[in-house]
């Protein structure tokens, strides 16, 4: 093969990379979510001790960052896929990586409570505190 073969293989060997890891990401997402479930169902059934609990948030701190991952990864990789179609052209190559910056620029806001207001759960881990 020519130099410009191998690199039209790559590219294309890269892109299909690109996807196969965007039609895996609902099943990763969905095994992480059943491991975050069992471990508040096991809160649920279980009684805790204050050890155990240091334990606990720690892995559910790692699984909910990884599942934040992998939806910052769906959530690019969407954009991508409704725009990949400008990758034909070079004059449109960059209205491409344009709107993959601007999601990412989204996924970088502070999340915002839905239930809890400003300041609430700071006071429910106040008052666990003082019980102890």
């Amino acid at each position: 093969m020519t130099d410009i073969t191998n690199k039209i293989q790559k590219i294309v060997n890269d892109l299909d990379e690109v996807d196969e890891y965007y039609d895996g990401l609902n099943t990763k997402l969905s095994d992480i979510d059943l491991r975050i479930q069992d471990l508040l169902h096991y809160v649920e059934n279980n009684k805790i001790n204050m050890l155990w609990t240091y334990n606990y948030v720690m892995e559910l701190k790692r699984l909910r960052l990884e599942r934040r991952q992998i939806k910052n990864d769906i959530a690019i990789l969407g954009r991508y896929n409704e725009h990949k179609n400008k990758l034909v052209s070079p004059k449109t190559r960059n209205f491409l990586i344009t709107e993959l910056h601007k999601t990412e620029k989204q996924l970088e806001k502070p999340y915002q409570n839905r239930q809890y207001g400003e300041g609430e759960i700071e006071n429910i881990l106040i008052k666990s505190n003082k019980k102890e």
